[in-house]
């Protein structure tokens, strides 16, 4: 599985699809593994996947405590769909995931929002 930290294209899918395999043949063993993987900057595409993949394989039982860790971490992600997944393994589990952190608002928004305030306040 730690290959899925490698740069190429196709090292990255085979290590995708190898953690698939592992996750559906042997979910419970493969936790601490896959926790020590999800600790890695993948970006969205492929942390999304795990996630999305423990989610369909999670096994009956607790999780293994490394795993839980990382998945509390991952639901602050700045990426929305990993902080989606994470926080559904976690309730599918039967954790409360925390809250997502609040974010600040989009220059471009920000912008308007004060231009309009500021239209407002001269009319």
């Amino acid at each position: 599985m730690a290959t899925i930290a490698l740069p190429e294209r196709g090292d990255k899918r085979r290590a995708l699809l190898s953690a698939t395999v592992l996750l559906a043949a042997r979910p419970r063993q493969t936790q601490a593994a896959l926790a020590h993987v999800l600790s890695f900057d993948l970006g969205a595409g492929p942390l999304t996947w795990l996630l999305t993949v423990l989610h369909s394989h999670l096994p009956d039982g607790p999780l293994d405590a490394a795993l839980h860790e990382q998945l509390v971490a991952l639901c602050t992600s700045d990426m929305l769909s990993v902080r989606v997944e994470a926080s559904a393994v976690l309730t599918l589990a039967g954790h409360q995931p925390p809250s997502p952190p609040a974010t600040a608002a989009h220059p471009t928004l920000a912008h308007a929002i004060a231009a309009d305030l500021s239209s407002e306040d001269s009319a």
